[in-house]
């Protein structure tokens, strides 16, 4: 029994000695590690401050370098001799000073006077080299011969020196009146001139109606007193065209613009109303092509 005890304490004895000698090993390598952990900080602390080093050396060298640099152009400077500055005015052309810009223009067609009429329009610069234009006319014109008391017609001599006379080109027109609406566009081919100035050309739409008014009664072997009859046509067209014009400022604040182009007319009613309401170049409603000219003058601003 003794002996049981003796062999179970001797074991137990060897059991703890090795444990014991392993926790001591643990330990020395714990604290080895712990030993290396401390040398790799201080040599990362000693890499540091080695690179806070090398940086404050180059920002001074960088300094340093930048501090030469102008203390030696400062030294160019203060070698090279004095100059005088002097500041001169040159005053502007008078082609610079009448061009401003210029983006609208509001006027009238003169022509449209000769025949009893008004025609005005505005144009407005779109782009730096482009506008758009529109025009709205109305004329009205009569030639209606003079009556006695009774209302018959005693004679045209009176009445001939109107306008309209020229205008209406057979006696039995006595009057006439319509509108016109037109829209164009206008390219400007000049680029230093830019948009609403020199020579231009574009396409241009117009609507037109027209009343027209005819006696039908009257004696052709002479001109005795008779009653008139009157008849009246109505004709309606659209007139597309392409012009080609010029336009000129003077006055600084004016402008002048003659044009000649083509236009194409379609009538929209029948051909019996359109015959009698056509005038050759001044109002031509008949289907076909024609040439045509004009002038505008504006204000611009």
């Amino acid at each position: 029994m003794r002996v049981c005890f003796l062999i179970s304490f001797l074991v137990a004895i060897v059991f703890y000695s090795a444990q014991a000698q392993t926790i001591q090993d643990s330990l020395s390598t714990i604290e080895r590690q712990r030993i290396e952990l401390r040398d790799q900080q201080a040599r990362l602390k000693a890499k540091q401050d080695s690179l806070v080093n090398e940086r404050v050396l180059l920002e001074r060298r960088q300094a340093t370098q930048q501090q030469q640099g102008l203390q030696k152009q400062q030294e160019q400077l203060n070698a090279q001799p004095k100059q005088q500055i002097i500041y001169t005015y040159q005053q502007p052309s008078s082609s610079t000073i009448l061009k401003r810009e210029v983006k609208n223009i509001i006027g009238l067609a003169p022509l449209h006077i000769f025949i009893t009429g008004v025609e005005v329009f505005y144009e407005r610069s779109i782009s730096k080299h482009s506008s758009l234009q529109w025009n709205v006319g109305y004329h009205n014109m009569d030639y209606y011969p003079e009556t006695d008391n009774n209302g018959n017609v005693n004679t045209y001599n009176s009445s001939s020196d109107r306008p309209a006379a020229v205008f209406l080109t057979n006696r039995n027109k006595v009057a006439s009146s319509g509108i016109r609406v037109q829209m164009q566009y206008k390219s400007y081919l000049f680029q230093e001139a830019g948009a609403l100035r020199k020579l231009h050309i574009g396409p241009s739409l117009l609507y037109k109606q027209d009343e027209l008014t005819i006696m039908t009664n009257y004696n052709n072997s002479s001109y005795s007193s008779y009653t008139p009859i009157y008849e009246q046509f109505f004709a309606q067209a659209l007139t597309g065209a392409v012009d080609v014009g010029y336009n000129i400022h003077f006055l600084r604040y004016f402008s002048v613009d003659p044009f000649v182009g083509f236009s194409y007319t379609v009538p929209l009613t029948g051909k019996a109303e359109v015959n009698k309401v056509h005038v050759d170049f001044l109002n031509p409603y008949k289907q076909g092509l024609i040439l045509r000219t004009g002038v505008t003058i504006g204000y611009t601003f």
